[in-house]
């Protein structure tokens, strides 16, 4: 089988292409640079225009995991998102269906449920969508047009909305949370009741998998996670345990910590760590037949290993 993933030197598209190799399947990618990549990737932005019948020859899966997403501090609007994620993905998807690729894997987003999951009652897929952002409505209106592409061609699509993601060479919010600890820095994050969903890099990458030839999976939309929901509280001690350091956690109330954040205005602090985001894997354990197969443990355990070994390098 011919592979064709989007973002392959990023963190999911390299986890997958590695994976797929594994299974003796031909990978190729595409991405905007191709340093260092030990898979044929072709150099190429993901929009409206984009021509992509040389790279689509002879594929017959696409696992779409590149998205815009701009970096902190960075200003955009929501016509940069609809061009890449809305517009750029069904370019793709189109040009895939019309040369005669079989299936399609769309790695979507948990945010197009929303930023947070309210009294504890994780998103499943009765949940009505309701994005909060641009990144969010950019990615829901792909998934809406993927699925009617799905139902007027023979191509099959599938979607996956992810929660946060981890796995060694983890980036951003992930990393200064292992760094924190690391540092042994006193966090007031000690008497959360909040919960959040996470899944371990190799659980959605062995989700990616068995999407690729799950009869059941076509024009489907699955969550993901390590079925294994945790406070912001229990997950930065999981990490301090991993690191054999305790994390200094200093029992600050909730609703003092969303005063100050509300203060200073700070609210993507309130959402991402102080607030609960769940998700509800039964439906895809049901569907697929499907288990992650790395508990929460595991993978912090990994991820922190990983780290540490990068901080003495």
């Amino acid at each position: 089988m011919k592979v064709l993933v989007t973002g392959i030197t990023g963190f999911i598209g390299s986890a997958v292409a590695n994976a797929m190799s594994r299974e003796g399947w031909t990978v190729i990618g595409q991405s905007h640079h191709t340093d260092d990549n030990q898979f044929p990737t072709t150099k190429l932005s993901i929009t409206s225009q984009t021509d992509w019948s040389t790279l689509l020859a002879g594929v017959d899966l696409v696992v779409h995991c590149a998205a815009y997403s701009p970096r902190k501090g960075q200003h955009t609007n929501f016509a940069k998102y609809n061009e890449t994620n809305t517009k750029g993905t069904m370019t793709l998807a189109q040009q895939a269906a019309s040369i005669g690729v079989k299936r399609f894997i769309f790695i979507s987003s948990v945010k197009v449920n929303g930023e947070t999951s309210p009294n504890h009652v994780p998103f499943n897929q009765e949940s009505v969508a309701s994005p909060e952002d641009d990144y969010g409505v950019s990615k829901l209106q792909a998934e809406q047009e993927l699925l009617k592409l799905h139902h007027a061609t023979s191509m099959d699509v599938s979607i996956i909305r992810p929660p946060l993601v981890y796995g060694p060479g983890v980036s951003s919010n992930f990393t200064m949370m292992l760094k924190l600890v690391h540092k042994q820095a006193p966090l007031p994050f000690g008497a959360l009741s909040n919960q959040r969903s996470l899944v371990f890099i190799d659980n959605l990458v062995d989700l990616i998998i068995t999407l690729c030839s799950h009869p059941s999976a076509a024009g489907q939309t699955f969550f993901v996670s390590d079925d294994h929901d945790v406070s912001t509280t229990e997950l930065f001690r999981t990490i301090g345990i991993a690191m054999n350091r305790k994390a200094r956690l200093l029992p600050v109330p909730s609703s003092l910590l969303v005063g100050c954040c509300q203060l200073v205005g700070r609210y993507n602090i309130i959402n991402k760590l102080l607030r609960s985001l769940q998700v509800d894997i039964e439906s895809t354990k049901t569907i697929l037949g499907w288990r992650p197969p790395v508990t929460f443990e595991e993978g912090i355990a990994i991820t922190v290993q990983d780290y540490l070994a990068r901080v003495k390098e």
